[in-house]
């Protein structure tokens, strides 16, 4: 009997304002644990949305992922069982987990070397696209931290300086991290080569422009459909705008206007409808979006890579980019190609399914790769690269012909490449697009 009426008092509380303000105050207790949960969540990287104590939609999202990194389901209670949980998940994940003063000291030059090996031969591994020299997919982020974890724990660079030392240790802190969560291998790799980038013998010209240490990272903001103030960031000053959604960050300089943020994010909301439980992955890696106009080397981040449509955020990237120019939304009818929805398409391979080591994804596409070219879906001179992100913006506008020249319309893709169309829809939203529909 109690515990039904405690449910029954969170459920006014979650929903009615006015006699949460007259009951609520009498039972701080669920507030309290809501507020703990909450605070618990977020330091663990989970997004359960500000903390208010407020058990709403966001704070029951974060508990189903936090349950579902583990193996386990969450029993939708939120008491002293949940608490417990959270608090023992926290003590444990850096519970004996200390290597670096135990590690062996090398020299920095053979330090860099040996991870630079490891890191070449991961990222050149073909195993799931041995026949393409132009497509490199597979699941390297996680095939990374497999593969350097033993050495990063056992050797350590010699002769550090403080700025060093500091590095080394948050390479420390996400690795026990990792181990404990399963989640992190992006971040994993960018300490490495936040190391690496400080230590003798490393050529700074490894790193390109645009990679994720260079920069400073903005901080997720709920913003709803509303554009705010971007973050001031040491040479990011060009971004004033900001809006964000589903644990996306996107941002645009004074020359973007709101109505444009704003269709980009709605664009962006819809297209990851379809996958919840992905959201605080999103932000746990970081993700962000870089409107621009003409071409990217408008933006700060780049000198040289100077592309008209925009390009993915690859691994190590800081942010993927958008021409908005290019984005059908009242008062721009772009008739064409969508590059929000193709580019999201390869940077979410790159950063959640390399993660975590998505297997469904990268068993089965090659051999879609090959049938969209058997079946004369996609023309041969298509890059092998190009098809999956091509398949997923012509779904996702489903716009017909005039929109796109292969994987024009979802019927069309259901019904000449059925595999596909079920890959797809593993990802993405099946309820109607209606992207350029005015």
């Amino acid at each position: 009997m109690i515990n039904y009426l405690i449910k029954w008092i969170r459920k006014i509380c979650k929903n009615i304002f006015f006699i949460s303000l007259l009951i609520c105050a009498g039972f701080p207790a669920i507030a309290n644990d809501v507020q703990k949960a909450q605070k618990l969540l977020t330091e663990l990287g989970f997004n359960p949305g500000p903390i208010d104590g407020a058990f709403g939609n966001k704070t029951e999202r974060a508990l189903i992922n936090f349950y579902n990194s583990n193996g386990r389901v969450y029993d939708g209670n939120l008491d002293d069982n949940e608490i417990i949980d959270l608090v023992n998940f926290q003590k444990n994940s850096f519970a004996d987990c200390s290597f670096v003063d135990d590690a062996t000291a090398i020299r920095q030059n053979k330090y860099v070397d040996e991870i630079l090996d490891i890191y070449d031969d991961t990222f050149s591994n073909k195993k799931y696209f041995p026949n393409y020299r132009d497509t490199r997919y597979g699941p390297f982020l996680y095939w990374m931290y497999k593969n350097s974890k033993e050495f990063t724990k056992n050797f350590k660079p010699a002769d550090l300086d403080q700025n060093q030392k500091n590095k080394l240790i948050k390479l420390e802190k996400i690795q026990c991290s990792l181990e404990a969560s399963g989640r992190g291998q992006r971040a994993y790799t960018l300490a490495i080569l936040d190391l690496l980038y400080s230590l003798k013998g490393f050529n700074k010209r490894w790193i390109q422009e645009g990679n994720a240490i260079l920069w400073d990272e903005f901080p997720y903001i709920e913003t709803g459909n509303n554009v705010i103030d971007a973050p001031k960031l040491k040479g990011l000053e060009y971004y004033k705008k900001y809006v964000s959604t589903s644990g996306v960050m996107i941002v645009g300089g004074q020359n973007i206007s709101d109505k444009a943020m704003l269709s980009a994010r709605a664009m962006l909301k819809y297209q990851l409808s379809a996958r919840p439980d992905l959201h605080y992955l999103f932000q746990e890696n970081k993700m962000r979006i870089s409107l621009f106009r003409k071409n990217t080397c408008t933006l700060p981040e780049f000198d040289t890579f100077c592309e008209d449509g925009g390009f993915a955020m690859s691994e190590t990237d800081a942010t993927m980019t958008v021409n908005s120019d290019w984005l059908c939304y009242p008062g721009n009818k772009e008739i064409g190609g969508n590059p929000l929805f193709h580019e999201w398409a390869h940077s979410m391979q790159h950063i959640i399914f390399e993660s975590t080591n998505d297997l469904y994804f990268y068993e089965r596409l090659p051999d879609l790769i090959d049938q969209a070219y058997r079946r004369n879906i996609a023309p041969r001179q298509m890059p092998a690269g190009e098809v999956w992100a091509i398949a997923v913006e012509g779904y996702m506008m489903d716009g017909g012909k005039r929109f796109k020249d292969s994987y024009h319309s979802r019927e069309y893709i259901k019904k000449n490449h059925p595999e596909m169309y079920q890959m797809i829809t593993r990802y993405f939203p099946t309820t109607p697009s209606n992207y350029c529909r005015f």
